[in-house]
């Protein structure tokens, strides 16, 4: 499928990088040109360095980073769907899931904080909370989901395919880890590939073989 739309595809991730590039180069230079350039500070010893976080400003931008990159995931999400339904998408659909931002982004927050909060708990249950609720994003685009809603969903449809998800993520993690040793040119293939890999994951959960027909 990665190669059949290869091009399309192509265009959408390049699409997808260059806006997030520009922004954070946008907020990343109005940052210096307020708060002025991290400072890095020599530790008493003479050897270790800590460098200094910006101000106020440059923490604000951070955030407005971060919302802008949660709005695009989720336009993505939307996108990959509609490919995977035979459909032509736009590239304009990258900014169609604005309504939904405030439930994506209040169910990101709840989903980072439960990774940390697990992870501090000897990683396996970090490793759990990343599997069974890391749908949520699909949830709130595909099923119009809020917050709380999203990420029941999420461990609701998971909750007898968690190994199985696991090896899917692991797999994924050595298919975008081959690219990156071939040459780095292996990433244009890889990265796709285990991008539709999580969106057909969310769909064969609920159809099974039919995963690549319209969800119900």
């Amino acid at each position: 499928f990665t190669l059949a739309n290869f091009g399309q595809i192509f265009l959408f991730g390049l699409s997808y990088f260059l806006i997030s590039f520009a922004v954070s180069a946008v907020l990343g230079g109005i940052s210096m040109a307020v708060d002025g350039l991290p400072q890095t500070l020599q530790g008493p010893d003479g050897q270790i360095e800590v460098t200094q976080s910006g101000g106020a400003v440059t923490t604000i931008l951070n955030l407005v980073n971060n919302v802008v990159s949660i709005f695009l995931s989720l336009g993505a999400v939307r996108y990959g769907h509609l490919l995977l339904n035979g459909e032509n998408p736009p590239i304009s659909e990258l900014f169609s899931q604005g309504s939904k931002l405030l439930s994506a982004i209040g169910a990101t927050i709840l989903y980072v904080i439960m990774i940390i909060v697990g992870i501090l708990f000897l990683i396996v249950p970090g490793i759990i909370v990343i599997v069974r609720f890391g749908f949520y994003q699909q949830a709130i685009v595909e099923k119009n989901l809020g917050a709380i809603d999203a990420l029941k969903y999420s461990w609701e449809l998971t909750k007898t395919n968690g190994l199985s998800l696991f090896g899917l993520y692991i797999l994924s993690f050595l298919i975008v880890l081959a690219g990156l040793l071939a040459v780095i040119v292996g990433l244009l293939w890889a990265i796709p590939t285990t991008w539709l890999a999580l969106l057909l994951a969310f769909r064969y959960l609920h159809n099974g073989k039919n995963a690549v027909k319209v969800l119900p």
